[in-house]
């Protein structure tokens, strides 16, 4: 904790002034990395960096002590490694090899695999899938 210089450190850095700034980073960084390992080992330090860069873009709407700035801060993180969370769960975990494309896909996706026949519906589509779409002005 920085203490009864935080106002001071704060008014500094928001006037632009790197060492302020890295004070405050250097006091409250190694809490934010720990708790992103906590939460997302593997991205800990790119999130920490992502944090860090939000808040150098949005320091200007912080307003409140010590106490509340290292509140803040740990939102951010927090914000930022769910955002990391949700985009990891759209991806798969691991890369397909070549193989697996070549032989259909793993039977516990649930998946069709490429090579097994496609129902009707889906080889020919019927005359009314095919017209053209008139616009309605």
């Amino acid at each position: 904790m920085i203490g009864p210089a935080f106002e001071s450190v704060l008014v500094m850095a928001r006037g632009g002034d790197e060492e302020a700034f890295a004070t405050l980073w250097r006091h409250l960084n190694p809490a934010v990395v720990r708790y992103l390992r906590l939460a997302a080992p593997e991205a800990a330090e790119d999130l920490a960096s992502e944090t860090w860069l939000k808040i150098a873009r949005t320091f200007g709407r912080f307003a409140g002590d010590e106490r509340g700035f290292r509140v803040w801060v740990l939102t951010i993180a927090r914000s930022r490694m769910l955002g990391w969370r949700r985009r990891m769960a759209r991806r798969p975990a691991a890369p397909m090899a070549p193989e697996e494309f070549r032989s259909g896909w793993r039977s516990t996706t649930g998946l069709r695999s490429p090579s097994s026949p496609m129902p009707p519906a889906v080889r020919s589509p019927s005359s009314h899938s095919c017209r053209p779409i008139r616009p309605r002005w």
